[in-house]
């Protein structure tokens, strides 16, 4: 059973969720051509929007680069939703994360926490075989030679 899995970091500061981006490129992600979009409950409008730069799926590494150059590090939000892409663009995942909920406590009113957030899925079948592809092969009893 071939699955994905992705990591996402997160800090707290007084309470607040801030997104920080990837931990690992997994790789599956990476045999998959697997892209990511973050998009961010608007607070008044009740509804996900994407951050600019991020409009379209991305890479890890791609997200990490824009957060680091248009949002100082991280973008803070409640809520986010999490989107998983094919190398060909077809949605595979997508989560939503009340990450407000998830609030580690502890500290004074200036505290600052880390911690990470994970979610697995289990691959479309057509991507199950190309990761067992670029693996090194399909069904070890097909060459078996104990006839």
């Amino acid at each position: 059973m071939e699955k994905l899995g992705f990591t996402a970091s997160f800090h707290y500061q007084s309470g607040r969720p801030f997104f920080d981006g990837f931990t690992q490129e997994t790789n599956v992600s990476n045999e998959i051509g697997a892209k990511y979009r973050i998009l961010v409950m608007h607070p008044e409008e009740k509804a996900f929007y994407t951050m600019k730069g991020m409009e379209e799926p991305m890479t890890q590494r791609e997200i990490r680069k824009v957060l680091q150059e248009r949002y100082g590090g991280s973008i803070r939000a409640d809520e986010f939703a999490f989107e998983v892409f094919d190398a060909v663009g077809n949605k595979i995942f997508k989560t939503r994360f009340d990450a407000s909920a998830k609030s580690i406590g502890g500290g004074g009113a200036d505290s600052t926490t880390f911690t990470t957030f994970s979610w697995s899925f289990e691959l479309p079948d057509d991507l199950k075989a190309k990761v067992r592809e670029k693996q090194g092969g399909g069904d070890n009893n097909e060459n078996s030679s104990n006839h």
